[in-house]
């Protein structure tokens, strides 16, 4: 492009130092061919780097929005506090949404089963890669799971494939997302995992309320409870957490833009630095 705009500009300038100009930059051109191609390499990885990472912050974020509807998250300290604070929070939520765990071994690995409540919350914004229509009635009545890809992808299932569980095997009726996570993990009815797994603790929370009342709530049940620091988690914040832990990952990735840009323009400089001492003479 730079040979072609060069030589255009010979043929139409009028002058013997308009011509001379013209002339004398395109045979530098070749000169700075290397460091033109290191320059266009650095822009290219610039970008595909940039557009990587923006693509993966989008898809986090949007997993995040998914996963963390519930406006606050609440731990129990005992089993009877857990009671009594699901009592109070009743009239001042609009729904308190279990949240259930045990381990088990899943296909001989240490896997994690949830209790996934039957809600308008994790029916309209659980991230799901795979489903059979009625997915969600059937693990509300306790006929089905859900497997996130992990396991889905290692053990190469397929809806409908029964996965084998304390007191009896289920079939696979969705996989969903599951990013961070190294473990199996099941989703199945509350109702079935405390019938297979009695002593399962229920201390944890998700708790629905209106975005504006969340402080508020928040700190009434901290001072009611009397709870220690992060026995209750604002989603805001557990999001920004989140978030900015991504940033810090690929926090490297900008130095390296930065780095590999500044490289090229060393070498443009340089080159051009040589190109230079080479023509006095010939100026």
């Amino acid at each position: 492009v730079l040979t072609l705009a060069t030589g255009l500009g010979g043929r139409l300038s009028r002058g013997a130092v308009a011509q001379w100009f013209w002339a004398d930059t395109r045979q530098q051109v070749p000169g700075l061919s290397l460091a033109l191609m290191a320059l266009l390499l650095a822009l290219a990885a610039n970008i595909g780097v940039g557009t990587m990472v923006s693509s993966f912050r989008s898809t986090f974020t949007g997993w995040l929005d998914q996963r963390l509807v519930s406006e606050l998250y609440v731990s129990a300290g005992s089993e009877n506090e857990a009671r009594r604070m699901e009592a109070w929070l009743a009239p001042r939520t609009d729904a308190v949404l279990p949240i259930l765990h045990a381990e088990a071994p899943l296909f001989g690995r240490p896997g994690e089963i949830y209790g996934i409540a039957d809600h308008a919350t994790y029916r309209d914004h659980w991230p799901l890669l795979l489903a059979t229509p009625d997915v969600w009635d059937a693990v509300a009545a306790g006929q089905a799971v859900m497997v996130n890809e992990q396991l889905y992808r290692a053990e190469q299932l397929a809806l409908g494939d029964a996965v084998d569980l304390p007191g009896g095997a289920l079939p696979v009726a969705g996989v969903y997302s599951d990013y961070g996570n190294p473990k199996p993990q099941v989703l199945l009815s509350p109702a079935v995992l405390l019938a297979r797994f009695p002593d399962t603790p229920r201390l944890r929370f998700g708790l629905r309320v209106a975005p504006d009342q969340a402080d508020a709530l928040a700190r009434d049940l901290t001072a009611e409870f009397s709870l220690p620091d992060g026995a209750v988690v604002n989603q805001a914040a557990l999001k920004a957490l989140s978030l900015q832990i991504f940033e810090r990952t690929f926090a490297v990735t900008a130095a390296l833009n930065v780095l590999t840009l500044g490289v090229a323009g060393l070498a443009m400089f340089a080159s051009l630095l040589t190109l230079s001492g080479l023509r006095l003479p010939q100026i």
